[in-house]
């Protein structure tokens, strides 16, 4: 049972979140739980079709203007607030199959990450995943110091190929590091 100071802090919780926040926390709790369900009943192969643009592994940024970086926070605000009170594991990659589908719903371009790190403790393998949209860490938290980016997913219908240039190749040609590369399209950012 809830006492009346941690009522009156959840009510205040609720009451400094936006209209759109409002709106979509119920649906974002039900997409987290059926993200879960997904995760556990569908072989990834299936569900890796459904992420976006694979990208092979290529850790891009793509720019958002300042109205498409706030809805992109109010985003990211939803989803921890549904996970926090989810009754059932809400893992990292329930949150980013969440995570993407609100921001392909919004317009917003997104980009998904899974990374791997040594677990020091059982001398075995991590495995994470996560969301950017641009400059914002979507679900997962600001995760390139600990992971090595294993798999990259963008928005479906943008690529990396053609007339886009990788600026960190510009550099150091062939070669592949974990931060994020930002992308542009004949000298404009990618919106």
């Amino acid at each position: 049972m809830l006492n009346g100071a941690r009522l009156r802090h959840k009510l205040a919780i609720w009451r400094a979140l936006s209209r759109l926040e409002k709106a979509w926390f119920l649906p974002a709790w039900i997409l987290i739980g059926l993200a879960r369900i997904a995760v556990l009943s569908i072989p990834f192969r299936r569900l890796a079709r459904w992420l976006g643009h694979d990208t092979r592994g290529r850790a891009v940024t793509l720019l958002l203007d300042p109205a498409q970086t706030a809805r992109a926070r109010r985003i990211s605000r939803v989803i921890h607030l549904a996970a926090r009170y989810a009754h059932w594991q809400s893992n990292c990659l329930a949150q980013s199959i969440v995570a993407r589908l609100m921001l392909g719903l919004h317009g917003i371009p997104y980009t998904l990450y899974f990374g791997l790190a040594r677990d020091t403790k059982s001398s075995g393998l991590t495995a994470h995943a996560w969301v950017t949209a641009g400059s914002v860490h979507v679900t997962g938290g600001v995760s390139f110091n600990r992971y090595t980016v294993v798999g990259v997913f963008i928005t479906p219908g943008l690529s990396i190929d053609g007339p886009y240039r990788d600026l960190a190749s510009q550099t150091h040609p062939g070669s592949f590091s974990a931060a994020p590369v930002k992308l542009v399209k004949q000298g404009c950012p990618v919106l």
